[in-house]
């Protein structure tokens, strides 16, 4: 993918060449070049070419040619090969943040906008700022209005009677156009609000589900009157939604254990066909029994939504406001799985690493009293085409609130195994296994229990040759090294390698291999760390 105003580069090394080789490279829009470098390159001497997307690059049918001759008295090319680019006009991000999302007639729609380039850094041109009715009409527009330190900001005032909908911010820099939406409706503000506040989720074995209801008017005064409360139900799985699960699942509404003064009746002034706080004082806080609530609610391991509905009516204003909230119910079994999901891909002969996490069936932490002395025990077949099965060793894991349930384990199939090191037999049985399966069994402090299966295939390779890479760096930081394994269950003399960040070359060299395993650092810089893995 190419973009406007973008340098790219292009690594090129040359394996095999008795001459040095002038490699041309371009970029091409609908045939006509618009891009181009070349340089000389020798025989086992990476380097770069670099190119730079003119800034008024239009959409059409881009391509990268690259193009070898032989600079010598015969000369000739090596080689030729165009390849076709993807073209994105998006050669920046750009934000548009508004004060909210609503707004009433005559107030003031603030606007602030911040294009950042793909390196976050911000964009140094001018924008084009339009507001738009819902006809579509520009109501206001700011021409060639330039950033300060990043950010545009600007306002519209609107008028006493404006057109009521959706209006449009569109921001246009560099040939990029970007909108925002806001509504503009016509709508006074009510007497008094009623909130509802819950956690944002319950374990199905809690025994109550609690919150607290608030109602006060503008002036932050408490509302009196009466209250009502209700909760409905529905399932988090979208699927289940439309599968009629929830179709016959009515409202619960909740009881009151209220005392009345002496003097008031309920019986004999009301006949209510739900219950009803009727001396409510501005705030309540409410607790109901889980079991009450989900005894008629088919509740499964996807969890469901429950929504409680707070109705508050004012005695002197005669008004009715309803204010709600919304909480998940999770199943509240543990469960262990095997990060990266199943089935995984390993190399014969090179270790890998195993990584469990033990949590709630929602992915949440498990608390840290269940954690203390609960046990993990791990265990492996291995399948081999001539041989059939074989187990290998165990593993048992104590548990500690330290190590928040997240377990790494490296795998050495020759430590397993008891085999020999250096012996082509170990490497002919090592190539000899087709798939492996790890079991996982996760005991809590409170019993609970947890299994967790995983698959994984071996590589592939019609002549048995692997290498992999992995880092020991856990967290690579911005002008720190990072460290780098490279291994191999073959010989080669050197190796090459490149680091792309979201499709683009940030850095290329190589490594000479003397062994079957290479060390090496790396100093991370600036542009690479920012702009991804």
């Amino acid at each position: 993918m190419v973009r406007p105003s973008q340098v790219y580069q292009i690594a090129v090394n040359i394996l095999h060449s008795p001459l040095p080789i002038m490699v041309h490279a371009s970029i091409q829009r609908n045939g006509v070049e618009i891009a181009a470098t070349y340089q000389e390159i020798q025989e086992g001497i990476p380097e770069k070419l670099m190119m730079k997307m003119p800034p008024t690059s239009v959409p059409g049918d881009y391509r990268l040619r690259v193009d070898g001759n032989y600079n010598s008295l015969t000369g000739g090319q090596a080689f030729s090969n165009d390849t076709q680019l993807v073209f994105s006009q998006r050669s920046m991000t750009i934000f548009i943040q508004c004060d909210k999302p609503v707004y009433m007639q005559g107030q003031t729609i603030r606007v602030r906008t911040i294009p950042i380039n793909t390196e976050l850094k911000a964009f140094d041109g001018t924008v084009e700022v339009h507001i738009l009715n819902p006809q579509g009409r520009i109501m206001r527009r700011w021409l060639s209005r330039q950033s300060n330190l990043g950010s545009v900001s600007l306002s519209y005032q609107l008028s006493d009677q404006p057109v009521f909908g959706e209006w449009r911010i569109k921001v246009i820099a560099q040939g990029q156009v970007e909108e925002q939406s806001v509504f503009v409706e016509e709508y006074y503000q009510t007497r008094f609000e009623v909130n509802v506040t819950m956690p944002a989720f319950f374990f199905e074995n809690e025994l109550y589900i609690h919150g607290i209801v608030q109602a006060n008017y503008t002036s932050g005064a408490p509302v009196r009157g009466n209250l009502t409360l209700k909760a409905s139900f529905k399932p988090i799985n979208k699927y289940r939604q439309t599968s009629g699960t929830f179709e016959n699942v009515p409202d619960r509404y909740f009881t009151f254990d209220e005392y009345y003064p002496s003097w008031f009746n309920p019986f004999e002034r009301f006949q209510e066909s739900v219950p009803v706080l009727r001396f409510f004082n501005g705030t309540y806080k409410f607790r109901y029994p889980m079991s009450d609530l989900l005894q008629y609610v088919p509740t499964t391991a996807e969890g469901v939504e429950v929504q409680v509905t707070a109705t508050v009516g004012e005695h002197f204003l005669e008004e009715v406001i309803v204010g709600y909230s919304t909480a998940r119910i999770y199943n509240s079994s543990v469960k262990i799985h095997f990060a990266g999901g199943s089935p995984q891909v390993f190399k014969p002969g090179m270790p890998f690493d195993l990584n469990l996490v033990a949590s709630f069936h929602d992915s949440s932490p498990l608390r840290p009293e269940q954690l203390q002395g609960a046990q993990l025990e791990l265990r492996g077949d291995i399948e081999t085409r001539s041989s059939g099965r074989r187990s290998l060793d165990s593993h048992s894991f104590k548990v500690s609130p330290d190590n928040d349930a997240i377990w790494s384990l490296r795998i050495d199939l020759r430590e397993q195994l008891y085999l020999p090191r250096n012996s082509s037999d170990t490497q002919h049985l090592l190539n000899d296994i087709i798939t492996m399966r790890f079991f996982a069994d996760f005991r809590d402090a409170e019993g609970h229990t947890a299994h967790a299966e995983l698959l994984m295939l071996a590589h592939e390779s019609p002549g048995q040759k692997h290498i992999k890479v992995w880092t020991s760096t856990e967290k690579a930081t911005v002008g720190e090294y990072l460290v780098l394994h490279v291994q191999t269950n073959f010989y080669i003399e050197s190796f090459n390698y490149l680091i792309t960040s979201k499709g683009s070359i940030v850095l290329t060299g190589d490594e000479l291999m003397q062994q079957t395993i290479k060390t090496f650092a790396m100093r991370s810089v600036t542009k690479f760390d920012s702009e991804g893995e």
